[in-house]
């Protein structure tokens, strides 16, 4: 996969031959969304817990569409949650393949796209009025006051299970890149110190029924270099992808 003119491919994501789930977000960074930071929406980080309510736990299965099912879970959440019929697999793998179509990969014979492509679908479609981006956690505690984030983050072997309490562990090597949508922000959880919860597309037997908390330390590391992290403005209720 080469992109095209102007932007970005950070670096190549591992793929290996016969991994325990389909990761396939690919990162794409376009330079010109470091004119539209998060940042200048919202003062500053927040100090205090935010949670966004979130709905339906999807399971995107032996599909390597983990964009769609993390703009789709995104739509699943406050503050304007999709109802509960349009939170769905069908639905994710759509918006993935509504994706492709809009990412800047020339052709069809691929597998993956980015957080970029995804969140240019929900516009497409009038999930949200447009989006903005975030570079580091503390840009997070930020963006993450307008609503919850979609990220896209290198996957590592220890990941594919949590801790007993929910917590994410990074250990391992690389296995994939992995979309998500975060909807949390905590000062402490089960003394841990601060960090964030994300809702996974791996149904509810993954963390605590589908949710896992990764710390500010984690976090920080993961999406250093190559994640990309977006947050949604002007969320509504939009159009099916099957309209």
């Amino acid at each position: 996969m080469s992109a095209g003119s102007g932007l970005i491919v950070p670096r190549k994501i591992a793929r290996p031959k016969s991994p325990r789930r389909l990761l396939d977000w690919q990162p794409l960074h376009d330079p010109r969304s470091l004119d539209y930071r998060a940042t200048a929406l919202v003062e500053a980080p927040t100090l205090h817990d935010v949670r966004w309510r979130a709905g339906k736990v999807l399971d995107q299965g032996a599909e390597g569409s983990c964009v769609g099912h993390g703009c789709v879970g995104c739509i699943g959440t406050e503050p304007h949650p999709a109802p509960a019929s349009r939170v769905t697999h069908a639905e994710a793998v759509r918006w993935y393949h509504h994706a492709q179509g809009l990412d800047e990969w020339p052709g069809a014979d691929y597998s993956g796209t980015s957080v970029n492509a995804g969140l240019k679908v929900g516009r497409a479609f009038g999930w949200w009025d447009s989006y903005r981006w975030a570079f580091g956690v503390d840009d997070m505690r930020q963006a993450i006051q307008l609503g919850s984030l979609v990220i896209g983050i290198p996957w590592r072997s220890g990941m594919y299970e949590t801790g007993p309490d929910g917590v994410v562990n990074p250990s391992g090597s690389e296995v994939g890149g992995h979309c998500l949508a975060v909807t949390a922000w905590v000062t402490d959880y089960a003394g841990h110190g601060p960090g964030f919860w994300w809702r996974n597309s791996w149904g509810l037997d993954y963390g605590i029924r589908g949710d896992a908390f990764v710390t500010e330390a984690v976090m920080s590391d993961l999406i250093a270099k190559v994640g990309e992290v977006a947050v949604p403005v002007g969320r509504k209720i939009g159009k099916t992808l099957d309209a």
